[in-house]
């Protein structure tokens, strides 16, 4: 808006300025005189025409940085996420094979980047099939986690000691196990994507 309001400034002035100049010089003959048989109405014409066009492209050019500013971000979070849903696939097969033992993986699952990337405003230009993928990807993540925190809570301390709380602690290992079969192939998807 400023600019445009800047744009429309150095118009008027630019205006004045012609005006100015055409009524310190005497007239000169029409055969010598190029610009000055057109009209002053053609010229306020040409000078509202080039404010429009002005206003136009300074209004263009900040909604280009603004996409081109959040397009950054997004790629940044995603860089973030990356690394993060890397390590998170490691953990992933790693809480599977000590499943298949009877045993329980004490090392929880990270959700550290995407809650700081989903709430700052760091997604406003991606992809909404991306968001999307990565959206269901750390739902099931923090599905997953909150069933393996469960099974550690249920296979140690007082509800342990209490028993019968086998099969309950069953049913979260098959919930589980699920979990990371829907996880793992999207993981390796958002992990094949390429960084930008």
């Amino acid at each position: 808006m400023a600019g445009a309001i800047w744009t429309l400034l150095v118009c008027a002035g630019l205006f004045i300025l012609l005006e100015g100049i055409g009524g310190i010089k005497p007239p000169r003959p029409a055969q010598e005189r190029i610009l000055g048989s057109v009209s002053s109405n053609l010229w306020l014409a040409l000078i509202v025409v080039g404010a429009v066009l002005a206003a136009l492209g300074n209004v263009g050019f900040n909604v280009a940085r603004d996409r081109e500013k959040g397009e950054r971000a997004s790629a940044k979070a995603m860089r973030m996420l990356h690394s993060e849903m890397e390590r998170n696939l490691g953990r992933l097969l790693s809480l599977r094979q000590n499943l298949k033992t009877g045993q329980v993986a004490t090392a929880s699952l990270e959700t550290t980047a995407w809650t700081v990337v989903s709430t700052s405003g760091l997604l406003a230009q991606m992809d909404q099939e991306t968001l999307g993928e990565v959206a269901d990807a750390y739902h099931l993540l923090g599905q997953a986690e909150a069933y393996r925190s469960e099974i550690v809570n249920r296979s140690t301390g007082i509800t342990q000691a209490l028993g019968g709380s086998g099969a309950v602690t069953q049913q979260y290992i098959g919930y589980l196990l699920v979990t990371l079969e829907q996880l793992e192939p999207k993981l390796h998807v958002l992990l094949a994507k390429p960084l930008t």
